[in-house]
């Protein structure tokens, strides 16, 4: 029986033909005129000459009228008529006609007949042609395509070929060749039925071609392919005239052999892509004589719906043809004919479904190596298929547009008559469904070259944008495009892309994937007819095809098949450059070339069995995303018991040594693989685990292929290089490190850069050159920089990581006493690197640590010491009270961030800061809500007179809400206070009508003022508007 078919081919070019006809069928509905092969020169589309229009105002008012026009190059002949049953003029050159009816006749003996129940016409001359008009009430036009004698009406019986209703009134201009109707329209024919809303045509006389037609709203087309079909045998081979004349139904003639459009030198395009498609089966440009030749283009935009009767249904966004006009008719050779051979004579299984793709099918080949689609219900070359009356309806609800194109030949046109495209820009494209026979796919764009019989189907490196086509029980194919010669058989996936099948029985289903390109290649038969016979396939670019778990990897996979047997057993010979043998636990043995020979199975129906595999040099283990050396390694293909070939186990003993494309590498005493979870085991004194500048020791790693992970059980030790932050100490190519050693396990995700220590975990990082951190904690993550893949640009390294951030926990166990986190930073003298001249001391039950920010954060209570030391030998006594330098402590109730890029501390709820200065050794305590403190300065001329070189010196410090200050026995209180350690002082001010009051040991009275200025060094106060009254800030 015949197989699942998707989207007709031939369908493709009947709809192209039905769509240039329907722009022609609106030609003739809008022209109006007498129509000719070659048009004579006048610009006027309704009245050959004026002198040809009656003298309408000799014509009785009111009355009836009927006006003959003859042609004005044969006076004998009729060529067109207007009556109507009343005539008035209405003023400004306007006339009003009720029911008037005019007939127009062709040269060639078709005529036009237009009704309507009122026109209106502006005639300010009434022997000059009508200058614009208006049709009212049921209008109709009708079209036929003989009459019983030149100027003679076809009788009632005779049945129109097309006929045209419009709702709204019908404006036309006859200056600009314009025609108009805002509201819906409907046009009826033998092979198009069109509708629509809101029309304006615009043509060009001089060129006798289109110049615009516009349908702002769109609704339905139907194209009666049968008729279309019919009309093409009717006409048989007829050879193009010299003068062809315009027909209501363009006819598209298919021939088996095409011949592309001749096209001119001047307009010859060197780098165009379209010229590349299928090169070498392209047919010879022919020459031609000198013709008539306009190129159109005609687009329908917005909610593009195609069904067709019997094949299927298209979605897209817009749909686009382009169309050769040759002397006003489409070339016969336009749409090329396509042969298909019948189905094969040998005997395939019952679960063998084929599918089609583009008109062909996927079948599954055996083991795991997929077989090239085929065709689908394949015709014989002398039969002819059946079409569904009901053709294609085609909806769509925004403009359709016709235009001429003037410039440069499109690449649709160069080689081709005939061109059809849908396309959609948004979500995952174009759809293509067709239920009955079970298809279904999708695309970014479809383009049909109509005159080579070639498919393309483009798409997005998006899983969105990806092209799928498949086919249910059958098979699915996957590429970023398509190119499919119809003629020669033979199928082209340009980039990555992949085909599955899957059938009833799981041991035939398929895949095969590649990056670079694929070619599949059918058999044509003698009689030049299009087979389902496979003769070659070729995967380029990290391919891979599986069946059943099995699998094969490569840079290059080809496949020869035998033709003489059935095509579940034709594979014969596998080669593989730079190949990879997998099992289902996707264990691999990969050599430079490797040849695998299959042998047929008893029955003839199986799939062949592996039965030997060579590899010839460079031989190594691997599996999808790493590689595996040593002295001895072993690999075994077996048949399991639901019939498939894999791996079992594959072990490596002595100098093992293993590498990955997310560079990593292993060294061990043994290593053992599990395929079916793709984990693998190292083990032994020694073993450790490098990856981006990482290493990992311990005696028992298992590192994890699919999740890209590891894990330490037991003691171990990770040590990371991290680029120095840029500093004029730093030494030229030196290295900082990240060391972390832990007591219970580790685990390290590649992919996110994490890593989780547990257990005792003490990690010491080295930012920069003079910096040196200690994190200690009962457990610490460290995120470094994430590489959600290890693609590399060509011949480029992949990024040096860096360290991002560390999470440090406590430990509180009940019953005992909770062990906070802690970090201590230390800042060593460029002058004396053993010197520290700055530490920073912080805990917390959880610390965060920011490295690329330079920031520390507390998200709870916490303490933090900070200790700032001069570096020259012998510093005299300062007589600064309290200068930055010195030993101080933070404690604070709700959060703390320190940014050390800025050297300033965030401190809040419940904050205390308590300072002692190192060279006078005062001391100085402040309480408040929130405090926000300084402890460096970028601007040198406001330095201190004793020059540091730590950034850990306090330089200045604002406290804000219910700030306490105690110093050598007084005690300052207020809303808002600010610390100048440059200065030594501190200003102190309050918010709405609070004061600041000064409490002092050896006075009784306090002090209160608007603001204080407290000179420290010298213990002078300045004070704004004072007062005797003591009020507490705060109200």
């Amino acid at each position: 029986m015949s197989s699942p078919a998707g989207i007709s081919i031939k369908r493709l070019g009947l709809i192209a033909a039905a769509l240039l006809a329907l722009v022609f069928i609106t030609v003739i509905v809008v022209s109006m005129r007498v129509g000719s092969g070659t048009p004579p020169k006048s610009s006027d589309p309704f009245f050959a000459d004026p002198e040809d229009i009656a003298d309408i105002e000799q014509t009785q008012s009111g009355g009836s009228m009927f006006v003959t026009i003859v042609d004005q190059n044969d006076p004998t002949r009729v060529s067109s008529t207007l009556q109507a049953d009343r005539f008035e003029p209405i003023g400004e050159g306007r006339r009003r006609l009720d029911q008037p009816e005019s007939w127009i006749y062709m040269k060639d003996g078709r005529a036009l007949r237009v009704n309507a129940d009122y026109a209106t016409m502006l005639m300010p001359d009434p022997n000059q042609a009508p200058e614009s008009g208006t049709l009212e009430g049921s209008i109709v036009i009708r079209a036929y395509d003989s009459t019983p004698a030149p100027g003679t009406p076809p009788p009632d019986t005779q049945q129109p070929t097309l006929t045209a209703r419009f709702e709204d009134t019908l404006e036309f201009e006859r200056r600009y060749l314009r025609m108009r109707t805002p509201g819906r329209f409907e046009i009826e024919s033998r092979s198009v039925d069109f509708s629509g809303s809101d029309l304006t045509v615009i043509l060009n006389d001089l060129r006798s071609r289109i110049e615009l037609i516009d349908v702002m709203q769109g609704d339905r087309l139907v194209i009666h392919t049968d008729a279309i079909q019919n009309r093409d045998g009717e006409t048989g081979d007829q050879s193009t005239s010299s003068q062809p004349e315009t027909s209501t139904e363009i006819t598209a003639n298919i021939r088996p052999e095409s011949s592309p459009p001749a096209k001119p030198a001047a307009e010859t395009n060197t780098t165009n892509p379209a010229q590349n498609i299928a090169s070498e089966n392209t047919p010879t440009t022919l020459s031609v004589p000198e013709q008539d030749i306009e190129r159109y283009r005609v687009s329908f935009e917005s909610e593009i719906v195609a069904q067709i009767a019997g094949s299927g249904r298209v979605n897209a966004d817009t749909m686009t043809l382009w169309a050769a006009i040759i002397d006003g008719q489409l070339p016969e050779d336009a749409i090329r004919r396509i042969a298909f051979a019948p189905n094969a004579t040998h005997a395939e299984p019952a679960s063998e479904m084929t599918g089609s793709v583009s008109g062909t099918s996927t079948k599954s080949s055996p083991s795991g190596t997929p077989r090239a689609p085929s065709n689908t219900n394949p015709q014989p070359a002398t039969t002819t298929s059946t079409t569904d009356p009901e053709g294609v309806t085609i909806t769509w609800s925004g403009p359709m547009r016709v235009r001429p194109i003037d410039d440069q030949i499109p690449d649709q046109l160069i080689q081709d008559h005939l061109a059809l495209r849908l396309e959609s820009n948004e979500g995952s494209g174009i759809s293509m469904n067709a239920p009955e026979r079970g298809f279904n796919g999708q695309a970014k764009q479809l383009t049909y070259y109509a005159t080579r019989a070639i498919v393309d189907l483009a798409g997005e490196q998006t899983d969105q944008g990806i092209v799928r086509l498949g086919v249910d029980n059958s098979g699915t194919l996957y590429a970023e495009s398509l190119n499919a010669d119809l003629a020669s058989g033979l199928i082209k996936l340009k980039r990555r892309g992949s085909i599955t099948t899957t059938t009833d029985d799981p041991t035939q289903t398929a895949s095969v994937q590649w990056k670079n390109n694929a070619e599949i290649k059918f058999a044509i038969d003698e009689q030049g007819a299009l087979t389902q016979r496979l003769e070659h396939a070729s995967f380029e670019g990290a391919a891979i095809a599986e069946q059943n778990g099995n699998s094969i990897g490569a840079r290059i996979i080809e496949a020869s098949l035998d033709p003489a047997l059935p095509p579940v057993s034709a594979l014969r010979t596998l080669k593989l450059t730079e190949g990879v043998i997998s099992s289902a636990d996707k264990q691999m043995l990969t050599g430079r070339d490797l040849t695998i020979d299959f042998e047929p199975s008893t029955d003839g129906v199986s799939p062949p069995r592996p039965v030997r595999v060579s590899s010839i040099g460079s031989s190594m283990g691997r599996n999808a995303d790493a590689m595996l050396r040593a002295n001895e390694m072993h690999a075994t293909l077996v048949r399991v018991s639901d019939g498939s070939t894999r791996i079992e186990t594959a072990s490596a003993q002595g100098n093992v040594s293993y590498r990955d494309s997310k560079r990593t590498t292993a060294s061990a005493n043994t290593l053992q693989a599990d395929g079916l979870n793709e984990i693998i085991t190292l083990t032994g004194p020694g073993t450790k685990v490098t990856q981006a500048g990482s290493t990992i020791a311990g005696e028992h790693i298992t590192l994890r292929a699919k999740r890209r992970s590891i894990e330490v059980v037991g003691p171990g030790t990770f040590d990371h290089d991290v680029a120095l932050n840029e500093s004029e100490h730093a030494i030229p190519g030196q290295m900082g490190q990240v060391n972390a050693r832990w007591d219970t396990s580790m685990r390290f995700e590649d992919t996110l850069g994490t890593i989780e220590c547990i257990g005792a975990v003490r990690v010491i990082s080295t930012p920069d050159a003079l910096t040196r951190d200690t994190l200690k904690a009962d457990r610490i993550t460290i995120n470094l920089t994430p590489m959600p893949t290890t693609d590399r640009i060509e011949n480029a390294p992949l990024p040096e990581r860096q360290l991002i951030s560390a999470r440090a926990a406590g430990r509180a166990e009940q019953g005992k006493q909770p062990e906070p986190a802690s970090i201590e930073s230390r800042s060593y003298s460029p002058n004396n690197p053993e010197l520290a001249i700055g530490v920073l001391y912080l805990e917390g039950a959880q610390i965060l640590a920011d490295n690329q920010k330079q920031t520390l954060t507390v998200p709870g209570s916490g303490t933090l010491l900070v200790l700032d030391r001069e570096t020259k030998e012998n510093p005299q006594p300062s007589d600064t009270a309290l200068d930055g330098s010195g030993l101080t402590r933070f404690t604070w109730a709700s959060r703390m961030q320190l940014d050390r890029n800025v050297g300033q501390g965030v401190f809040t709820g419940g904050v205390k800061v308590d300072h002692k200065s190192l060279t006078s050794n005062k001391i100085a305590t402040l309480e408040t809500d929130s405090l926000t403190a300084n402890f460096a300065n970028s601007d040198p001329s406001q330095m201190p007179d004793q020059t540091r070189e730590s950034s850990n010196a306090l330089r200045h410090a604002t406290a804000e809400g219910h700030v306490r200050f105690r110093f050598e026995g007084r005690e300052l209180l207020s809303d808002i206070a600010h610390y100048d350690a440059i200065a030594d002082s501190l200003f102190a001010s309050t918010v709405d009508n609070n004061l600041v009051t000064l409490y002092d040991s050896k006075s009784t009275t306090p002090f209160s003022a608007r603001t204080m200025l407290w000179n420290l060094k010298t213990d002078q106060l300045q004070f704004d508007a004072p007062s005797p009254v003591r009020v507490t800030p705060g109200g």
